[in-house]
């Protein structure tokens, strides 16, 4: 797949039909919201039975944030996991603040 890039944050698509993978780094703002986009298309195009997204390198989130893992959900195929992976303590609070751990997108 590839990575995608604005001055301020990185995204990196791979993975296969078993397990995508995404590692965003950076400032997840709107700046970066095509960058999103286009690795959620990357991502529709792999077909994973599971889905990992690595937020360990993120040093900002705003609703671009939200809005790119609520986009995955709808995106991937009914029950796909969608699993958060090296969460820091401001993501995993912005998403219990946004009420995404108990609609059941994230497992």
């Amino acid at each position: 797949m590839g990575t995608l890039a604005t001055s301020h944050m990185t995204v990196e698509v791979s993975g296969g039909p078993h397990r995508g993978y995404v590692c965003i780094a950076g400032e997840v703002d709107l700046a970066g919201e095509k960058q999103l986009i286009d690795a959620l298309g990357q991502l529709a195009t792999l077909h994973s039975h599971t889905v990992s997204i690595d937020l360990g390198g993120v040093t900002f989130a705003g609703s671009s944030l939200l809005n790119f893992l609520t986009r995955v959900s709808m995106t991937m195929p009914a029950n796909t996991p969608l699993r958060l992976c090296r969460s820091t303590a401001m993501t995993r609070r912005l998403i219990q603040v946004a009420g995404l751990e108990q609609t059941g997108i994230l497992s």
